[in-house]
């Protein structure tokens, strides 16, 4: 195909000039495609949230733009947010949920649930709640929902009709595959008609438990209702990957010097039941603007002019990451930071000039003295922040003046070596054997071969292990 078009994520005619009108130019120009905006769909929201997260603002924002998530009523709280990645291409890309564990969740109002009517066989209610009827046994409680439509309604559960015995068992629920690692049903096993169980979260994920029962005829499925299982925690990566760095308090992540982005969090849960969390969203600042390529086949094609004096850099940076304070017209590093603040100017992909912050790094805690010394007391020198110092003394049974330690003032690396100045310690006041080897004797003048044995008797101080 020899005909010329818009790359992905641009779109137009694309025009080919080979003279400009009857002047031959030196090489072909194209023109007529302008960068469109790939916006993402909505987040995917997991089975078990489905009835209580509102993603619908998050359908069609543009890359690198944020979303709120809402709770649908009757549910109440704050799950958080939702990004379109940086340099989004893909227009089936969903937002990304963009939170820290503990995980943002909806609670359910239990305010909002209201009686059965008419009431389901076999309860009945009075002024101290629910109770089986007559004819009816086991342990009455209620649950509000949600159901498998989303229907919040109060149900009572627990109690069911007296029968004759039966050995028939209720089946265990067949859950989903992306459920199998958040649900416990091993207190539901065996559960013989007519009896109740709880259904709970499965670790790493947290929630109350929801009751289940087995109908009394037996030979059937469990009824039962999910609980909300969420993730509590995610395991910090080993080590922090290229690009991102870790602010001060420790709760958020950054892109480091040199990347571009909004550092996106999540966790990721494989299929043997393990947590990892995920980062994404911080790309190279080089690479950001290689992106910026509107034509596909001619590597000599024209590029995104270079920012230059585009009023917009004067401006200051839309989002501004920690670790930055200003002051009058001046930019510095914040409290808790070192480094020298920069402000500099780049394209984004669609050659708009944003204004950027960089040079500013969190201080760092040095690393410890954990060396097993017979002679060297290392306690005092735990976690040193920048420009901290400590004394390290000499352990009994040495003695000596005290050395010490020290943090470099402005340290912005994690786990640097400290400045050590060692003690000099020596043992003074050895104590004698007990019993004296053979072969030995003291005497007036210190000590000496025993009788019937040769030789120069010496003393030496040693450290057992």
């Amino acid at each position: 195909n020899d005909e010329w078009v818009c790359d992905d994520g641009w779109s137009g005619i694309v025009r080919l000039f080979c003279s400009d009108g009857d002047v031959c130019l030196p090489q072909p120009l194209l023109e007529g495609c302008i960068f469109s905006r790939v916006p993402c769909v909505e987040p995917y929201v997991p089975p078990e949230h489905s009835c209580s997260f509102d993603v619908s603002t998050c359908e069609g924002i543009a890359p690198g733009e944020r979303c709120k998530i809402k709770c649908i009523w009757p549910y109440t709280g704050d799950p958080g947010f939702a990004l379109c990645p940086f340099g989004n291409k893909d227009p089936g890309q969903p937002a990304v949920f963009e939170m820290d564990p503990p995980w943002g969740h909806c609670e359910l109002l239990y305010s909002s649930c209201v009686d059965p009517l008419p009431i389901p066989a076999g309860y009945q209610k009075g002024t101290d709640g629910w109770s089986c009827a007559p004819g009816y046994a086991g342990d009455a409680g209620t649950f509000c929902g949600p159901w498998e439509d989303c229907e919040v309604k109060l149900q009572p559960v627990g109690c069911a009709e007296i029968a004759p015995s039966s050995s028939v068992s209720c089946a265990l629920p067949a859950v989903a595959e992306a459920d199998r690692c958040r649900f416990d049903f091993s207190g539901c096993a065996a559960l013989t008609p007519g009896s109740s169980c709880e259904v709970r979260c499965q670790a790493p994920f947290v929630g109350q438990p929801t009751p289940a029962v087995c109908p009394p005829t037996g030979a059937a499925e469990l009824l039962w209702s999910p609980p909300s299982c969420d993730l509590e925690d995610c395991p910090q990566p080993p080590a922090v990957p290229a690009g991102f760095a870790r602010a001060p308090d420790g709760d958020a992540w950054l892109c480091a010097d040199g990347y571009v982005g909004s550092p996106v969090v999540h966790c990721d849960l494989s299929q043997s039941c393990e947590t990892k969390l995920v980062l994404a969203g911080c790309k190279a600042e080089a690479d950001a603007l290689a992106d910026a390529t509107p034509f596909v086949l001619d590597p000599g094609l024209p590029r995104c002019e270079a920012p230059g004096d585009d009023p917009a850099c004067l401006a200051d940076p839309p989002r501004i990451p920690p670790g930055y304070t200003k002051s009058e017209d001046e930019w510095a590093c914040a409290s808790g930071y070192m480094g020298e603040a920069r402000t500099s100017c780049r394209l984004d992909r669609q050659c708009t000039a944003v204004p950027t912050l960089s040079g500013c790094r969190p201080l760092q805690t040095c690393a410890n003295l954990e060396e097993e010394s017979c002679q060297y007391d290392f306690s005092d020198c735990k976690d040193l922040g920048p420009n901290a110092s400590c004394p390290i003394r000499c352990k009994p049974p040495f003695s000596g003046a005290d050395g010490h330690a020290s943090c470099p003032a402005g340290n912005t690396v994690n786990g640097a070596p400290l400045n050590v100045t060692l003690p000099s310690c020596e043992l003074r006041n050895c104590p004698e054997q007990n019993p004296v080897p053979e072969g030995y004797v003291k005497s007036v003048g210190g000590w000496m071969c025993a009788e019937g044995f040769v030789g120069a008797a010496l003393v030496e101080c040693t450290l057992g292990r």
